[in-house]
Parts: structure tokens; sequence; C-alpha cells
């Protein structure tokens, strides 16, 4: 499909995803889809925000541009200083073992994110891969949110969180 917000709206409907399109001001006109995501375990609203970005290549006026579709969360949960340190062990884990490795912590403010750039070739983006990509960051965050809460909020800690896995 072609490389448009008016499109990535479709596909998301189509997978019978909720989105919106929010506008930036005229100073700044950039356009992202807000895919609303439902509450975390503690009942923070939680959203996905889908934006395209193009970066011009260098001197190769033929080649034209890179095309990007960037999928960020922030996740709504302050990381507890003394857990700051076992937070940053799971999230690396994660990352080692997921296939779409993208969590981060914004170290200035303690607060975990999801983040993940899908290159796209020139103009274009295959409509499944899109959709499926989506759905696998969904699953992501459905299977490891309430780990990272309780590990972030200090009710659980990394290496008992090991010790679970090695147990079986």
């Amino acid at each position: 499909m072609k490389l448009t917000t008016k499109n990535i709206q479709k596909a998301l409907k189509s997978a019978e995803i909720d989105s919106e399109l929010q506008k930036g001001p005229k100073e700044f006109p950039l356009e992202e889809i807000l895919v609303p995501l439902g509450a975390d375990p503690r009942g923070e609203e939680m959203v996905m925000q889908i934006g395209l970005i193009t970066r011009p290549l260098e001197g190769d006026e033929e080649e034209g541009a890179l095309q990007f579709i960037q999928f960020l969360i922030m996740i709504p949960l302050k990381i507890e200083q003394p857990q700051l340190a076992d937070t940053q062990a799971f999230i690396n884990l994660m990352n080692a073992v997921i296939e779409l490795p993208g969590f981060g912590v914004l170290d200035s403010e303690r607060l975990p994110f999801f983040r993940y750039t899908m290159l796209c070739n020139r103009e274009e983006v295959d409509e499944e891969l899109f959709v499926m990509t989506v759905g696998l960051i969904l699953h992501t965050l459905d299977t490891y949110l309430e780990t990272l809460e309780e590990i972030a909020q200090g009710h659980k800690r990394f290496a008992d969180f090991l010790s679970e896995i090695q147990a079986g």
C-alpha cells in the first residue's frame, strides 16, 4: 500500500484496530496516528503513536528518501529510583528475547517506553506486514507489561523473576 497516514488508518480499521489522526499545528505540520490501547494494570490509559518519517538521502536525488514508520508507546509508569537497575536489567533481557526489541527508559524522567522503527520500501509498505507488526507490538505489551510494572514499582525483584523462569 502507498505509505500515507490515510492508508495506515485504513489498514488498522481493516484489522479492527481503532485509531485517530492527530494533526500538528501549522508551524509544525506533523501528522500522527493515535491508537488507544486501553488501561495498563494500574488503570492508566496508554496510547500507541504511529508516525511517518522521511529522511532525504544526501547527494542522491534519484534515490529519493528513506521512509520509516515509527511506533512509540510511552508507558505511564514512573520507575522508583531503587528499582531503576532491576527495571533496566529486565528491559535488557526482554530486548534480547523478543522479536521486535524496542523497550527503553527515559533516564531523566525514569519513564519506560517502547519504540520501534520500521524501514519501508520507498513510498510503499506491505499492508499485511504492517498489521502483523502492530499485532506483535500489542502482544509483546500484553505479555511483559505486568511484570515490567511489578519490577518498576518494587513489588518484584529482577532476581526473583529470573528464579521463577528457572524454576519453570
